[in-house]
C-alpha cells in the first residue's frame, strides 16, 4: 500500500487528536467540544464520568471531576483513602436520566441509582470546564479529619458493607 504524503499527515492528525482526547479523557481535564461548551449534554458527559469512575474504584479519576469546592474541601489522597476504606459507591451502577441547565454555569443532572433511587448532582462550568459539586453535607463532612470521616460513616452506616 503507497498512500501519498498528504493522506499520511491527515491520518497522523486525526491519530493525534484522538490521543489527545483520550488522555483529557483519562485524567479528567477538559476535553474541547465536550468540556468547553457551557450545554447540558457536556454537564451530563461529566456528571456520568463521575459517576462511572466512583462505581469503578477509580477514586483519584473521580476527584479529578469535582468542582473547584469540592477539590478544596477534600484532597485527592483524602478521598482516595476515604472510599478505600469505605467502598459504598464501588459497583453502585448509575446512570445519568435527564440534566436541566439552570443558567450557563449551573447545571441539575437527575440520575437513577441503581435504577431506583433518584439523586440530583450540581455540576459546575469553572474554568473551562464542568465539575461535580458535592452538597454541603458532603462539604462539611470532607473537612473534618479523614480518621473521624470514616467513624462516623462506618457508625452511620455510609460506609458501604
Amino acid at each position: 500500500m503507497n498512500l501519498s504524503r498528504p493522506v499520511l499527515f491527515a491520518a497522523a492528525g486525526v491519530l493525534a487528536a484522538v490521543i489527545a482526547a483520550y488522555a483529557a479523557y483519562a485524567t479528567g481535564r477538559p476535553i474541547p467540544g465536550l468540556d468547553d461548551p457551557r450545554t447540558a449534554e457536556a454537564a451530563r458527559a461529566t456528571a456520568q464520568r463521575y459517576l462511572d469512575r466512583a462505581a469503578g474504584g477509580d477514586y483519584a479519576g473521580a476527584w479529578d471531576l469535582l468542582s473547584a469546592a469540592g477539590k478544596q474541601a477534600v484532597t485527592r489522597d483524602n478521598l482516595v483513602a476515604y472510599y478505600r476504606a469505605c467502598p459504598g459507591t464501588r459497583g453502585v451502577t448509575a446512570q445519568v436520566v435527564d440534566v436541566r441547565l439552570e443558567t450557563p454555569t449551573r447545571a441539575i443532572a437527575n440520575t437513577k441509582i441503581m435504577g431506583t433511587f433518584a439523586v440530583a448532582i450540581t455540576v459546575l462550568h469553572e474554568n473551562g470546564r464542568w465539575g461535580v459539586q458535592p452538597d454541603a453535607d458532603q462539604l462539611a463532612r470532607w473537612t473534618k479529619p479523614l480518621d473521624q470521616q470514616i467513624a462516623t460513616a462506618r457508625s452511620d452506616g455510609s460506609c458501604g458493607p
